[in-house]
């Protein structure tokens, strides 16, 4: 895959998703921190 079409895949997902959304955003937060 590419990290364009996964990205936009994962993008397709969240935005389907709320709750996933914020759960990924959350995941994102604490890998970042």
């Amino acid at each position: 895959l590419k990290s364009s079409s996964l990205t936009s895949l994962f993008s397709v997902k969240l935005f389907e998703n709320e709750n996933l959304s914020g759960f990924l955003l959350l995941s994102v937060n604490m890998t970042n921190s």
